[in-house]
């Protein structure tokens, strides 16, 4: 929180048009951003007794996410998945948004970045999509990083986490063509289908006999 670290003005009597100095001191415990209100007392008769001074300090990006990172589960190696992540401006006044990167060149790459160049009011957002392509089976990680145009600004980062899998083969196959035998007496039986009651092949059996010898008969 705020501290007062110097204090040039306690027990001083000013004339008029002089002035004295304090020093405050700032220590970040988080994240974020914090307010406070230095008080300063006077014994003055004709003015208000004290003098209020508003303090304010940001820390760290003025960007922030919903979120730290994004799981995108299990990914087929060489298959793309697209990831969108969201940037809003944190900061009491409007902010410029001065640059996007996203790390792990090589499997990772932006298709679309709404947020190049755009001025956010306090509160307002936009958006980038990341595609993602592994390459190696296992886990793996990118950076997605967005930062305002002051000097000392710092970038806000957005990790997509995800884990590179081999898609599984298809191992179904066409059930083959039934085989067919061939069986005395010209008949056909097709393997796999019902063969013929056995009566009914005595009865085609006793017939053809029958069928040669009258043949036979006819020729002599």
């Amino acid at each position: 929180g705020f501290t007062l670290t110097a204090d040039g003005c306690a027990q001083q009597a000013l004339a008029p048009g002089a002035s004295c100095s304090v020093q405050v001191g700032f220590d970040a415990a988080a994240d974020g951003s914090a307010s406070a209100t230095l008080m300063i007392p006077t014994n003055s008769q004709s003015e208000a007794s004290i003098t209020a001074v508003p303090l304010s300090a940001s820390v760290g990006s003025k960007l922030s996410s919903a979120a730290p990172s994004v799981a995108l589960g299990s990914v087929p190696l060489e298959t793309t998945s697209l990831a969108t992540v969201a940037f809003s401006n944190r900061a009491a006044t409007p902010q410029q948004v001065a640059s996007v990167t996203v790390s792990n060149a090589q499997i990772a790459a932006l298709s679309a970045n709404e947020c190049a160049n755009a001025t956010l009011a306090p509160g307002a957002a936009c958006s980038v999509t990341v595609a993602v392509t592994p390459l190696v089976e296992g886990p793996f990680t990118v950076a997605v990083s967005a930062n305002t145009g002051g000097a000392n600004d710092v970038a806000y980062t957005v990790a997509l986490n995800g884990s590179a899998v081999v898609a599984p083969k298809n191992t179904a196959t066409a059930n083959p063509a039934p085989a067919a035998a061939s069986g005395g007496g010209g008949c056909t039986i097709l393997r796999g289908e019902a063969a013929a009651p056995d009566a009914t092949l005595a009865a085609l059996a006793i017939f053809a006999l029958l069928w040669r010898r009258a043949r036979r008969r006819v020729l002599s």
